[in-house]
């Protein structure tokens, strides 16, 4: 059993907020810290902890101690029983998927409550009162059968089987418009940072500063050269765009945004010009991999480290792959989709650099997509990733780590054009494209209930 002393300082002040119902926005701006910072913290809470969501982490710590249970703290013995506080309730994907069974998963509107349950304490009735809310709202986009087959948003709407003839609540809205990108901005790039998307514009030198809380966009300094086929990722709080093309020809440099300081620098170029590469952000380092070189589809993988300022290159990839998309996600980054030769694929695989370190084979498969895909957006939010692929065939997925598997959720109001920009900040995803007048939806991915605790 863990003790609290293996935990730092800083991790039980984490742990105690996460317990809480604090986001990672709001936890970084109580103690000062970044965003990043928080979840390399989490992430070392949940290894420890052995645990893989915030919800876990927070019900450890109750059960361990370590925290007050919300509502407890303050109460003394002889205190009289009253109503605390609300309690912040997250609505994450559940532990196993449920089983897809109308007549055992939906509440009768015109029933009523077992005997028991009228008979029991308080307690009882908050409890019913949250499974039955969680089934009104229907907020898990996994809760749907293995089989993908994907169904425009408006299908949402329609009755659930089992409850013709009565009442049906009123469908949760989770895609909604936000203030459109700039005109002038073609979004290739970005990442979240501090609370706020940093845009980098396709085929020009612009930069924008999107703040979700006020959706407002504002201009940034504009990158040294036009850049285009590039990809940004958060190391620290600086943000990375290795390689790309400007007006048509290769890439080898490194531009490095602060945002803290509105400023451009340069680091160490890479060892060849490479465009349409995957990245991602791991555990401090940048890792590139594939994409376009002198024209040709490279299977390379290289590391940057912001450190030392150094790049290095590592064992290939399988094959060649051109537009893949990257991602870290609970200590394991996973490469999805691209193209090879022969078109666009469909495979997924999980990438540990630890074992290549230690001589085993870093790869590993995981569940292949629905459909091969080359031009598609891909982000990560709570636990799970959130791919979105534009244009006539739409394809919307959230893909669960902890069961290996593709969900389909709504398509976005709009399908969107070009390739699209998928980022996370909050509750939200944030799907960017290049569609007038559908160029900035934005997806609810998760619902916050405020729900009073009954002592």
């Amino acid at each position: 059993m863990l003790n609290s002393s293996e935990l730092s300082e800083r991790e039980l002040e984490i742990l105690r907020l996460v317990a809480s119902g604090a986001s990672n926005k709001e936890i970084a701006q109580d103690l000062c810290i970044s965003l990043n910072t928080v979840k390399v913290h989490l992430r070392n809470i949940f290894d420890k902890t052995g645990v893989s969501s915030r919800t876990e982490a927070a019900l450890y710590a109750m059960r361990m101690g370590w925290v007050a249970a919300p509502g407890e703290a303050g109460l003394s013995a002889n205190a009289p029983a009253a109503e605390a506080p609300p309690s912040s309730i997250i609505i994450e994907p559940p532990a196993e998927p449920p089983a897809v069974r109308a007549e055992e998963n939906l509440p009768s509107l015109n029933g009523s409550l077992p005997s028991t349950a009228k008979r029991g304490s308080p307690w009882l009735w908050a409890l019913a009162a949250a499974g039955l809310l969680l089934v009104l709202l229907n907020i898990l986009p996994g809760w749907l059968p293995p089989a993908i087959t994907p169904t425009p948003a408006a299908s949402s709407t329609a009755k659930p089987a089992g409850l013709s003839g009565q009442a049906t609540p009123t469908p949760i809205v989770r895609w909604s418009k936000r203030a459109e990108v700039p005109e002038s901005c073609a979004p290739m790039a970005g990442t979240a940072y501090a609370g706020n998307l940093y845009v980098f514009c396709e085929a020009s030198s612009a930069a924008w500063r999107y703040q979700p809380e006020d959706d407002v966009w504002q201009a940034l300094a504009s990158a040294p050269v036009k850049l285009a086929g590039a990809s940004a990722a958060l190391a620290g709080e600086k943000i990375y765009l290795p390689g790309g093309e400007n007006d048509g020809q290769g890439l080898q440099t490194l531009y490095i945004y602060n945002p803290r300081h509105n400023a451009w620098t340069q680091g160490k170029s890479l060892p060849q010009p490479v465009s349409g590469y995957a990245l991602a952000s791991f555990e401090g380092r940048l890792y590139l991999f594939g994409g376009s070189v002198n024209g040709k589809i490279s299977d390379q993988v290289l590391v940057y480290d912001p450190a030392a300022d150094t790049w290095q290159t590592r064992a290939p990839l399988a094959r060649p792959l051109l537009h893949a998309r990257a991602a870290s996600l609970n200590g394991q980054m996973i490469l999805i989709g691209g193209e090879d030769a022969s078109g666009p694929v469909k495979s997924c695989q999980v990438y540990l650099p630890a074992r290549e370190d230690s001589g085993e084979t870093a790869w590993q498969p995981c569940a292949d997509l629905p459909q091969p895909r080359s031009i598609f957006g891909l982000t990560t939010l709570a636990d799970a990733l959130y791919l979105i692929s534009p244009g006539e065939t739409l394809l919307a997925l959230q893909y669960l780590p902890q069961y290996d598997s593709w969900r389909g959720i709504p398509y976005p109001t709009q399908p969107g054009a070009g390739s699209p920009l998928l980022l996370a900040e909050g509750d939200f995803i944030h799907f960017f494209s290049t569609q007038k007048d559908a160029s900035h939806q934005v997806y609810q991915a998760i619902f916050r209930v405020d729900m009073p605790i009954i002592r």
